[in-house]
This record gives C-alpha cells, structure tokens and sequence, in this order.
C-alpha cells in the first residue's frame, strides 16, 4: 500500500518539474538502495522478529520518502517534519538556528548510500525550491533519528 501510495507521489512529482526529472530519478534509485541495505540489515542482523522490523522499516521509510518527493512541488508539505517544531523550540529557549542546523549536518553516518542519497537528495531540493543545502542535510538527518 505505501509503495503503491510512493509511486503514484513520485509518477506526480515527475511529471511536474520538466527538465529536473532526471535528477529525481537518479535520487530515487539512491534513495531505494539506501532503504534495502538499511532495511535489509534488520533481516541479517535481527532476532526472531526480523521479519516483522523489516516490513516496519520499509514502511517506515517509504512513508518518510514520500512526503520528502512531495515536498518538492508542495509548499503544504515542506514544512511538516518534526525538525521544524524542534527548530521553534530550540530558538525560543534561547539557541542559535545556525547552530541547530549545524550540529545535525555534523551526524555521522555508517551508511555511505545514506550519505549518497542526502547529497543528491538535497542539491535537487536547492534546484527546485531553493532550500540551503546544510538545512537540508540537516533535516533529513534529524528526521532518520527521529
């Protein structure tokens, strides 16, 4: 059902930014090969509710992925992360914006497909709807912890 719901964002998304639809398409198959090692892993690696973890973490991800191809094209959708809550609270209890951003940039991961998929991820994020590349590195670092 996610995946299906995925598809039909993602057949959307492409058919609305022109000549950035190739860029989509190399992040998206960046993305699924970050999402099947990762998810892959709780099957190697997992106890007897493996199986269970991993349908949870495909889910899990493919819901998450969906909103972020959505918000390519949907200003509605941009700012419904967690990470923009978290940046409210953060300010009104007296840090820095910048340093927020900053030290969630900083994360790092094991994973070098997770890493592959940021980068390109948030370079077409930039291109299309100008978001700051470390903010979105940022984000989607917050969101995968969260």
């Amino acid at each position: 059902m996610a995946d299906k719901s995925l598809n039909l964002s993602y057949k959307k998304v492409i058919n609305s930014i022109g000549d950035k639809a190739e860029a989509l398409r190399v992040v998206q198959r960046s993305w699924v090969s970050f999402r099947d090692e990762y998810c892959g892993d709780l099957l190697v690696n997992g106890g007897r509710e493996s199986a269970v973890d991993n349908v949870n973490c495909l889910l899990d991800l493919t819901k998450a992925r969906e909103v972020e191809i959505l918000r390519l094209v949907d200003d509605s959708k941009r700012y419904i992360s967690p990470y923009y809550k978290s940046i409210r609270i953060m300010k009104k209890a007296g840090y820095g914006e910048d340093e927020f951003i900053l030290r969630l940039k900083k994360i790092e991961s094991d994973s070098d497909l997770w890493v592959e998929y940021v980068e390109k991820n948030c370079n077409l994020a930039n291109k299309i709807y100008g978001e700051n590349f470390n903010g979105c590195v940022a984000r989607l670092n917050f969101d995968k912890l969260f």
